[in-house]
């Protein structure tokens, strides 16, 4: 009899322990469901700015590194600060992350330019230019260009951490889930900023 009951409570134990198994990995799944930041794009551009490694734009290349370090940070704490607000409310997740997701973009493309600029820059030409002490004459001016459109890209991407910042602060200060977009000024901004670069680029 004894050992009946010994079976039975093994039975129960482990029936409740798969229920809570499953509970778990469907709040895992749902967690997961509702994570819409497109964080994996962030995770692979940084992996190719920390691959980079040229002899010019060492400072440059610093300051992207931490862009991008800062931008993978922000983006888990967005999407905390998202989650945490909403909760199941997917709609209303989705509207804020297209808005995140359109930075990410501009974003994403401001380093790719920049990577691209870096890596078919004439280094050799370069260094030629200070060999013969010409750096102070026009031939120093194709060089230069390259440096300051690199700059003008990291200029961008800290405008766009800024917006972002700010977002999470409005979020972090929300007191009515049903909250609309346009009632927050960081949305506003960021978007005008995605719209305005995307024009330029178009014209240029």
């Amino acid at each position: 009899m004894g050992l009946w009951i010994g079976i039975g409570l093994v039975i129960i134990l482990a029936g409740i322990a798969f229920v809570s198994f499953k509970k778990r990995q469907a709040n895992s799944q749902q967690q997961q469901s509702l994570s819409l930041i497109n964080k994996e794009a962030v995770e692979q551009i940084t992996k190719k700015v920390k691959k980079t490694n040229p002899k010019a734009f060492k400072k440059q290349m610093r300051e992207l590194e931490n862009q991008c370090d800062r931008m993978s940070a922000k983006m888990d704490q967005l999407d905390q600060a998202i989650n945490d607000y909403f909760g199941d409310s997917r709609i209303s997740i989705a509207k804020f992350a297209n808005s995140i997701n359109g930075g990410i973009g501009v974003f994403e493309q401001n380093v790719e330019r920049i990577l691209s600029r870096i890596n078919i820059f004439d280094q050799d030409g370069y260094e030629h230019i200070f060999k013969t002490h010409q750096e102070y004459s026009d031939q120093i001016l194709p060089y230069q260009a390259s440096f300051d459109a690199v700059d003008e890209d990291l200029k961008l991407n800290q405008e766009i951490l800024a917006r972002f910042d700010k977002l999470l602060m409005e979020v972090h200060k929300l007191s009515d889930p049903k909250v609309e977009l346009s009632d927050l000024s960081a949305v506003q901004e960021l978007d005008t900023l995605i719209d305005q670069t995307k024009l330029y680029r178009t014209q240029n």
